[in-house]
């Protein structure tokens, strides 16, 4: 079928410059990002210490650098300590445990407020490096010709192998009108390919839906955002008013969002209250499920879902859990796999801030999506190759389905 959903702008969490960190589970905040909890951090002021613990040679090595460095214009105490405090971050390797300096966190703060200024894209990082999980449609990174896979080779002139997704993300975002050159490594390319974007001001969308024919209706989630669930709620009583027989709901490209946003699109789909998502911590006896609100408009609605690689963390619950209860056809490829939870330290008296991985998402089968993503019922791939005539071998398998 000849239908440009590309036209649309798609959302994926965006994150300042249109990267994001990557989210996890809670109100208010986003997916998989929890407030500051007091158990995390009772004693922020004092160094707790054991036996085996011994932080002589890094107070050796500080004094060192603060007494013999040549250019003693360059080192600061605070500065030094941050860095100090990233180095014991970055050692757990995973790219969604942060430490934000207090520019940082005020950047990332400002990120959550619906439009700013960026490229418009976003990233990870994985054992292949720096990667886009999806750029956000029509925003100057896909605009300029970046795509869901490739890897960030260069930023500028400077190699992305030794960065922190945090440094990376600082060095990419800016103003708009401004210039960044990417260098990537793309998959079945055998040169690096170098990329300009032309920053922009990002704006953030939520759902859409039309009518495809045959009282088929497609709906497109951008995002689960703040307004995601009213916008749903509007599009839900229109769609009722045409009696719908079939509803192709489409997560390509979605990144996550509020759980709260998540949940309430779920419950439309089914009856009752059924467990939707599984949050495990280290320690078992933290461990919860999240249900259903008991909603159900379109329980009896036939329904496909669209997956791709730039779906993640809350549009992997909605998908993991409606393929769970059997309720839709999972169609496309292979979601990103973000299942990690994080919860945010604020405490910090100097503004800066914690975002510490303390728990994983299961689907209500007990599947982890970590790393593994969502596997489709139906392997379907996007054929780039029909982008610019707006086919979409992907919508044509669902709706085919439907009929």
């Amino acid at each position: 079928m000849k239908f440009n959903r590309h036209r649309s702008i798609q959302f994926v969490v965006i994150f300042l410059i249109g990267l994001t960190l990557g989210y996890g589970l809670h109100t208010k905040q986003p997916l998989a990002i929890i407030e500051n909890k007091s158990e995390i951090n009772q004693e922020t002021t004092q160094i707790q210490t054991n036996n085996q613990l011994d932080l002589g040679n890094f107070w050796k090595v500080y004094n060192t650098i603060k007494d013999n460095y040549f250019d003693a214009s360059t080192f600061s105490s605070q500065k030094q300590v941050d860095g100090a405090i990233k180095g014991l971050v970055d050692s757990l390797d995973d790219p969604y445990t942060v430490y934000m300096d207090p520019q940082e966190n005020e950047a990332f703060k400002s990120s959550l407020d619906g439009s700013f200024e960026g490229i418009g894209a976003e990233l990870s990082i994985n054992k292949g490096g720096l990667v886009v999980i999806a750029p956000l449609k029509q925003s100057p990174a896909e605009l300029a010709g970046l795509k869901a896979g490739d890897i960030i080779y260069k930023i500028g002139d400077e190699f992305t192998a030794d960065m922190t997704l945090m440094e990376a993300i600082m060095k990419i975002r800016g103003e708009k009108g401004t210039f960044v050159v990417l260098t990537v490594l793309r998959e079945n390319e055998t040169e690096p390919l170098v990329i300009s974007i032309k920053r922009d001001t990002i704006s953030i969308p939520s759902v859409e839906y039309n009518d495809l024919g045959d009282d088929i209706y497609h709906i497109n989630l951008y995002q689960f955002g703040e307004t995601t669930n009213a916008e749903f709620q509007k599009a839900v009583q229109e769609l009722l008013l045409k009696s719908p027989k079939g509803i192709i709901l489409d997560l390509r490209g979605d990144g996550g969002g509020y759980v709260d946003a998540a949940i309430d699109v779920l419950s439309e789909f089914v009856l009752g209250k059924k467990e939707a998502v599984k949050i495990k911590y280290r320690d078992p006896s933290k461990n919860y499920s999240m249900y259903t609100n008991e909603k159900g408009k379109l329980n009896n609605i036939p329904m496909a879902v669209l997956i791709d690689e730039g779906s993640a963390s809350a549009s992997e619950i909605v998908a993991g859990a409606l393929q769970d209860w059997g309720r839709a056809v999972l169609i496309g490829v292979k979601s990103f796999g973000k299942g990690s939870v994080q919860e945010l330290d604020n405490s910090f008296d100097n503004g800066a801030s914690l975002r510490i991985t303390v728990a994983h998402w299961f689907t209500p089968n007990d599947r982890s999506i970590q790393d593994l993503g969502v596997t489709p019922d139906q392997i379907v791939q996007y054929s780039q190759e029909g982008y610019p005539e707006g086919m979409d071998s992907q919508l044509d398998a669902a709706i085919k389905l439907l009929k």
